[in-house]
């Protein structure tokens, strides 16, 4: 008697090497907010042996959204490392005040990537045009376990971020 086996995930499509394709779930988010940062100053530290490492300090900013509303606290700061490869890694600590006056923290790392001019007016504060670049980051939040905004502990968030002349935006999805 011959075994007879399952059928393959995607069964009946195959690549052309002959492997099944296999059908991958689709990604769903949801919409928490929008983060907006004004720099203040940056502290150039120089070349490194991981890269161009600059320390930019933000003067003031917000968060808003359907959830979660705050204000970006002094002392926040990115301390963005340029690759020898001219893409961009921030590695951002957010210090955030709610309109309840509880502190959370917001902490990111992501990449950014785009055409020469494109990085080059990024650097400048001029405004850029969205297509031109890539910046995307991960996002994670600490907030007091006992407090109302807990259930930002328990979760992991992308932002789609872009320039403006004053200020460097995400927009925020959590990952369901």
């Amino acid at each position: 008697m011959k075994a007879v086996r399952p059928a393959p995930i995607g069964a009946g499509r195959r690549f052309g090497n002959g492997d099944p394709v296999i059908s991958a779930p689709s990604l769903k988010s949801a919409y928490l907010g929008e983060l907006r940062v004004v720099f203040a100053r940056s502290h150039i530290i120089g070349d490194t042996p991981a890269g161009a490492r600059r320390v930019d300090c933000f003067e003031s900013g917000h968060f808003q959204g359907p959830r979660l509303n705050a204000r970006v606290l002094p002392g926040t700061s990115d301390w963005l490392l340029g690759g020898r490869d001219g893409v961009h890694r921030p590695d951002v600590r957010v210090c955030l005040e709610t309109d309840g006056g509880e502190r959370l923290l917001m902490s990111y790392r992501g990449v950014r990537r785009g055409t020469p001019e494109a990085m080059e007016r990024f650097a400048r504060a001029l405004p850029v045009d969205p297509e031109s670049y890539y910046l995307r980051s991960l996002i994670l939040f600490e907030a007091a376990t006992s407090g109302p905004h807990a259930w930002l502990n328990d979760l992991v968030a992308v932002g789609i971020g872009r320039r403006e002349p004053e200020a460097t935006c995400y927009d925020v999805f959590e990952i369901l």
